[in-house]
């Protein structure tokens, strides 16, 4: 077959396994995409139809891509597989199964934003606003729960059996959210997998449906996989035994938001004769790069035995530097990097990556002084702009008039003079009806409001109306075009803001853009199917870099790219590994993957630094230097440091 000429032998025998479960270790560079890629195009050559064919990512940027390679590969045969992220497939088959269970299957997915808001509703709603001050950490412990597939009456019983009183209030909240969830008709996040699970577990029927009807299942980023998840696959591949699962323990950095690193380390021993093949041949970075980045796992003991080595050679030496203080830092990375220019890189060329978000001011505030264009990922995502939330709002009331939290996001924009006293009015005498509050406007129960104050609600559901009459004539870009103009959205963001306004009228235009690009890849589309897609966006997946600008992000945002140089920043004890894990193995180790992802992201150069000391809270801290960088076998380039000072 000659599609195995691309290939080395390692993943050659990749490939070509097809008796049973297998466990690639896919080493940092070594080719891992190519490998599933290539995995499935075989699949389909051989004669497998695609539609019986599942891959599982963990995002929807990494599905596009490899899509497009298994069609470069295969042709139009493979727009018949499933090839997506385990939400979207479990979105997926609620649609398709719900209704079988006595649940509505047009529900609308949560975002966080949507999440947090309903968080703090319901935390107000039990008297618990004084005992709880923060609504994020709820969700943070409600959304770690779901990946466990713990519901809320089990929460309560962990609670109560470990005399957890703040837990037990955590478990109240939990269940009224999800009370709330039901009657809004919504889903979050973590719901599409735990309810999927449920389903299959309740009605096996509609499990075997999806059992027999996948011959393999592939999975990428394995060593990201949380409880839910495995369960989900256990469950799925049960059956048949042919699932093939690609990763890296070395590379596990998400225990913070559930992943288990311990779904990859007992794989080979919960899939009896299950194969394991090692990649290790590196494409990506220089020799020198590797054996300090080897140097470093190597201290972890939650790992398989690896031995990677590069194509490239030698390269250059990998840089570290001691700074006096933050400032120095940024200011020796920024003349490090106009240094690099001169040479003959581009801006695009270079990374800068940090710990916490809280590291970035500085090293912004050097790159505008030296004007260096840069761009930092993971701020504000493009869907969290206030125009842009606008207009998602309104789309949402539109599909579901009674989503409240939606409704009162857009019922006074563009201005039409409803105050927060009618709203918390609406809110009252609604809830006490029992119903929601555009229900209760359309009823007209209004008597209570204003002349004035009656008409705008009036109008405002008209408005609504009016536009939910047109939805399922028209496209979802097209119904946006006719909501911005009908609403007037660009004369009322000249009302609000002269500055910046033009900028945001682009975003809107952006949008817009999105919508069409939406429609143009989707065979079936709706608006319902659009604002599902919306809700599943990942920071990962907004990313694009763009020519002639440095990038700067998170060390765990940088998992997945490469640049050909890297700058690692606050290389310190207390922020790399960070103050929280200095006394926890486990917490440790997943710091030390974390420098290890940094690292082997530089595909040419790599600099490291730290500083003697940096401002924390407002107080000058005197920090040793990492243990990462002895670990490493890294020396301080004392010469090049005082080159810069």
């Amino acid at each position: 077959m000659r599609i195995l000429e691309d290939l080395n032998e390692e993943q050659r025998e990749a490939v070509l396994y097809d008796k049973g479960p297998i466990l690639v270790l896919a080493g940092a560079g070594t080719g891992k995409t190519r490998v599933l890629t290539y995995k499935i195009a075989y699949f389909i050559l051989k004669g497998v139809p695609p539609e019986k064919i599942l891959a599982l990512t963990f995002t929807n940027k990494a599905s596009e891509e490899m899509l497009e390679r298994v069609r470069n590969l295969v042709g139009e045969k493979s727009l018949r597989m499933f090839i997506g992220t385990f939400h979207s497939f479990c979105l997926r088959i609620l649609r398709n199964e719900l209704s079988k269970v006595g649940r509505s299957s047009n529900f609308i997915v949560y975002d966080e934003e949507d999440q947090l808001a309903c968080i703090k509703e319901v935390i107000k709603e039990l008297g618990l606003d004084r005992i709880i001050s923060s609504p994020r950490n709820i969700l943070y412990l409600i959304e770690r729960a779901k990946d466990s597939l713990i519901d809320p009456e089990s929460y309560l019983l962990h609670s109560k059996a470990k005399f957890d009183y703040y837990r037990e209030e955590v478990a109240k909240v939990y269940k009224a959210y999800q009370d709330y969830l039901k009657r809004m008709n919504a889903f979050d996040f973590g719901d599409l997998i735990m309810e999927v699970v449920k389903l299959f577990k309740e009605r096996n029927e509609i499990l075997k449906k999806y059992e027999d009807n996948f011959d393999w299942i592939l999975v990428d980023e394995y060593q990201d996989t949380n409880y839910a998840q495995y369960i989900l696959l256990k469950m799925l591949a049960r059956k048949k035994r042919k699932i093939f699962v690609v990763g890296d323990e070395d590379q596990a950095i998400y225990a913070w938001r559930g992943a288990t690193i311990q779904n990859i380390l007992k794989f080979e021993r919960e899939w009896e004769g299950c194969k394991v093949v090692k990649l290790e041949k590196n494409y990506r970075s220089t020799e020198r790069i590797l054996f300090h980045a080897s140097k470093l796992i190597s201290h972890n003991i939650s790992r398989y035995s690896k031995n990677l080595y590069s194509v490239k050679g030698g390269g250059y030496p990998v840089i570290f530097r001691r700074f006096p203080s933050c400032e120095d830092e940024g200011r020796g990375v920024c003349l490090e990097i106009l240094k690099l220019v001169n040479e003959g890189y581009n801006f695009e060329d270079i990374a800068v990556f940090y710990r916490t978000n809280a590291q970035s001011r500085i090293i912004e505030e050097m790159m505008r002084r030296y004007n260096i264009n840069y761009e930092i990922v993971g701020s504000v995502s493009f869907y969290e702009r206030k125009e842009i939330k606008d207009i998602i709002s309104y789309l949402v009331v539109i599909a579901e008039p009674k989503q409240d939290m939606h409704l009162l996001r857009i019922i006074n924009i563009p201005s039409r003079g409803i105050g927060k006293t009618t709203v918390e009015r609406l809110k009252k005498f609604a809830g006490e009806k029992g119903t929601s509050i555009y229900e209760f406007i359309k009823n007209d129960e209004l008597n209570f409001l204003k002349k004035g104050t009656r008409k705008s609600l009036k109008d405002f559901v008209n408005l609504i109306e009016r536009l939910r009459g047109i939805e399922k004539e028209v496209s979802v870009s097209e119904l946006v075009k006719e909501l911005v103009k009908e609403i007037k959205y660009f004369e009322y963001l000249d009302s609000i803001e002269k500055e910046g306004v033009s900028f945001r009228k682009d975003n809107v235009g952006e949008f817009i853009s999105s919508c069409v690009e939406f429609e143009e890849n989707n065979e079936i589309v709706d608006l319902r199917e659009f604002l599902n897609y919306l809700s599943l966006i990942t920071p990962y997946d907004e990313y694009k870099r763009e020519g002639g600008r440095v990038t700067l992000m998170t060390l765990h945002l940088a998992k997945g790219l490469e640049f050909k140089v890297v700058f690692i920043t606050g290389l310190e004890e207390g922020i790399l590994p960070y103050r929280d894990a200095l006394y926890d193995p486990e917490e440790l180790e997943e710091e030390r993957r974390l420098f290890y992802v940094g690292m082997t992201r530089a595909k040419e150069r790599l600099y490291l630094s730290c500083v003697y000391s940096r401002m924390l809270y407002g107080t000058p801290r005197f920090l040793d230097v990492s243990r990462f960088i002895e670990e490493a076998e890294i020396e301080v380039d004392y010469d090049r440091y005082r080159a810069h000072n």
